[in-house]
This record gives structure tokens, sequence and C-alpha cells, in this order.
């Protein structure tokens, strides 16, 4: 609680500032391609129209003219940033951080018209909360079968989002206890498909917003809410954990340097096998037609999310199915060198289903979490093997400004949005110049 307040603007060195920028002009890209791509938005958008009734707000949904409650806007926002599996991710955390954080600031830095480098300021404490908290706990909540980026998120949301919002360190500390009897999200979907995992993690955003208003109304919660006898930590995370690890570097190590981009529209655990197979096949000149078996082994973590042998991942129904099976990954990325989000309507291709029956998924408790090894064997008895342990987009292989303004360009461009996509580029690149936040969020809205 007390970094969230302490840190200071004129602190933050220039590249941290510039990565926060980076991270949010992705965000920008990926809740603009989750508004036009998204299969589930349009249900959650029309719900939300039901539950607001007449009470209209002031804050944007990023390709809606219209105007929202502040709450509302954070959830749909935060749910579409997510809906297309597009978004960043921080790979020590196991945790999606941009996705929750950016819709809740967004939404508070309306409602109050923020300076924009106080917003950024805000992000930069956002991405540092979020993912010590993750580091602290690893894998472990994915193997509890818990969904982190909603449960351990909304705790670091709510830190930055309150410091945002002018509270103060009682009122913020508050509305983190009310947030852990809020904190849910599971792995479900994964079994049964649904759109879950889109909208826990708009919930993320939308009960950090509550919880902090009801804490400014005097609400009291029950303190040592992460790491009490009964808090988050002991009844989420139960063994293994490093609370250390939550408060290591605070103010000298930012997290905003250490979050990945991705490159693909798909599971970040697919993300390895996608580059070893692309950079095999092209360094190898390796004729397709000629392919007789790939075996693939992953982590146990990375196993038990993309690659366990059910049916959704070896005959995909929906794209949430295809994006979390790596038989689907690697057939797409055989078939077209690269993962694209066009590559969904190959779902039920004969030759998607052809190569997903030559592909063999293992584990190995020998590769780190998001590693993978691929063996490619021809039919002339040719093996070629591959080991990739860190994906496009991590820090030791980032995105740069020009790939990250590409990705943009092509997400945004695909909806009818008022802002110029290059117009919203340049404005993000000098966002701290800005001033007054809302001169810039009305470029977010749709026409």
């Amino acid at each position: 609680m007390d970094y969230s307040l302490r840190l200071k603007f004129e602190d933050i060195p220039p590249n941290v500032i510039e990565r926060a920028k980076q991270l949010f002009l992705d965000f920008l890209g990926v809740a603009a391609g989750g508004h036009s791509l998204s299969e589930s938005i349009s249900s959650v958008q029309k719900g939300v129209d039901v539950l607001i009734g007449n009470n209209e707000g002031t804050c944007t949904v990023i390709g809606e003219s219209s105007t929202y409650p502040f709450q509302y806007a954070a959830l749909l926002n935060s749910a579409m940033a997510h809906s297309i599996d597009f978004d960043d991710i921080h790979s020590e955390a196991h945790i999606h951080p941009g996705a929750p954080l950016f819709g809740a600031l967004i939404a508070i830095a309306e409602q109050t018209n923020s300076d924009t480098s106080q917003f950024l300021r805000a992000v930069i404490v956002g991405y540092d909360i979020i993912c010590k908290l993750g580091k602290a706990h690893g894998n472990l909540l994915h193997k509890r079968k818990m969904h982190p980026t909603s449960t351990t998120g909304i705790f670091g949301v709510t830190m930055a989002a309150g410091s945002l919002l002018g509270l103060n360190k009682d009122e913020i500390s508050n509305a983190v206890a009310i947030n852990h009897s809020k904190t849910s999200g599971s792995q479900q979907f994964l079994e049964t498909g649904g759109w879950n995992k889109h909208l826990q993690v708009g919930f993320v955003a939308y009960n950090s917003l509550q919880s902090l208003i009801l804490a400014q109304n005097g609400f009291k919660g029950s303190p040592k809410p992460l790491e009490g006898q009964f808090g988050y930590f002991k009844t989420y995370v139960v063994d293994g954990y490093n609370l250390n690890l939550a408060v290591s570097g605070l103010g000298n190590s930012f997290e905003v340097l250490e979050t990945a981009v991705k490159p693909y529209p798909s599971c970040r655990y697919n993300h390895t096998t996608i580059d070893g197979i692309i950079d095999t096949l092209e360094n190898n000149k390796i004729n397709i037609d000629d392919i007789d078996t790939i075996n693939i082994t992953l982590s146990e973590t990375g196993y038990g999310i993309v690659g366990r042998n059910v049916e959704p991942k070896l005959r995909p129904k929906s794209i949430i199915d295809a994006q979390f099976s790596v038989y689907f990954a690697a057939a797409t990325a055989i078939i077209n060198k690269s993962y694209k989000w066009e590559s969904h309507t190959n779902i039920s291709e004969q030759q998607i289903l052809n190569f997903i029956d030559k592909i063999e998924v293992t584990s190995s408790p020998t590769l780190n979490d998001w590693g993978s090894q691929i063996k490619i064997k021809t039919t002339s008895e040719k093996e070629y093997t591959k080991i990739t342990n860190i994906a496009l987009g991590e820090p030791e292989k980032p995105l740069e400004w020009l790939d990250l303004e590409s990705k943009f360009n092509n997400l945004w461009n695909i909806g009818r949005f008022g802002g110029n996509s290059n117009e919203i580029i340049n404005k993000v690149k000098h966002l701290e110049k800005i001033g007054e936040f809302n001169l810039f969020s009305v470029l977010l809205r749709g026409i």
C-alpha cells in the first residue's frame, strides 16, 4: 500500500516510462481487436446495457460512441482486452497484467480527468504490485486450477487505481480487504470452453472500482487480506509461495520491463512451440508434405493447460478451444509459418486435422515453465529437434516500437473507431505531455 502512494513520476527512469507507453498502446490495440473480433463481447455489452438502464456515464468504452458509468466502462474495456488472448503477459508471475489494470485506470483517469503523467505513474505502480505478487506464487495457482490474472490481479489493480483516485492508505487497505472477498477465477474453461475467462478479467476492474468507492465511503475490511491466517496466500496458494518476492525491488526493479508482448493471439504456453516449428521449418527448408510425425514436449504446467490429451484440444470446436490447444497451434504453424487471428477460421479444415493427428504431446519436469521441445520426423527418416525456452516478445526477444505499431494498426483498423490509428500512436508516445487525460481518451471512441 505504501508503495502505491510513495512512487513519484519524476523518480521513474525514462526507459520505464517508455515501456509503460508501449504496453498501453498494446492494450489499446488488443481491446480494439476484442471489440471487433471477440465472440463474447457483444453479449457482455448487451448485458451491461440492461444493467445500467438509463444511468449514462461519462467514461469511454473503446470503439463505442456512447459513454458509460465508470465501473462498467472498466469491465468492458478489460474484458475486451482479454477476449482474444492477445494481451501482454508476465511470465514469472503467470499473469496478464495489462488487461485488468488499464481498464480500471482509464475509467478512473476519465472520471477524475487525471493528468496523463499521473496515469502513467499508476500504470507502473500497478504492474509492479500485480507482477511482484504473482512472482511470490509463480505457477502454484495454475496447479490449483486457478486463473491468477483474475485472482492475484485484483489486488494490484485495486492499489494502483486507489492511488490514482486519490484515496489514502487506510482507504486503499480497506478496498484491498473487500476484494479478498471478491477474488475469483477458475480454469474450468479449459475443460468445457465458455467465455468465463474473458469476463472474469473484466470483473477484476469492475470489482476493484466498486470496492474503492465503498472504502472511500467508510467501509472497513478485514486487515491482512494477503498474508493473514485466512488471507489470500494461505487459502488460495497454500504451499510454496514466497512473500519476500512481493516486495523485493519495489521502486528499483520495475516489472513493466519484464512484461512480454504477444506476437500471436494464442495462449502463451503455445508460443515457444510456434516459434520452434517456424524456425525449424525455415532453417531446414522442410517440405511440410514430407512430415511424418511431430513430437512436442512441454513443461508440466504447460502440458496441463495446452497439451493434455482431451477432445477440445484434438478437435477444437471454438476459438477458445483452439487458442488453448498446442495441437492446433503446431498444425497452424506448420501450414502457415505463422499464427494470426485469421488462423481460427481453419479450425475444422481437414489439413489442420490431418496434422493434428500426426502430433504427440508429452510433458517433462526438466523444461522451464514456458519451454517447448519439438521433434519433426520426415517420411525419409530425417529428424529435426529444437528446444525453445524463450518466446518472441519476451524482454530477451522484444518487440520494438515498429512491431507494436504494426500490431496496433492491424487491430485498430478492423473496427469503425473515431481516432486515427497513427494519431493515437503519436499521442501515446508523448502521453505524459498531454496533460488532461480526457484530451486523449476521446480519440478512443467509435463513430
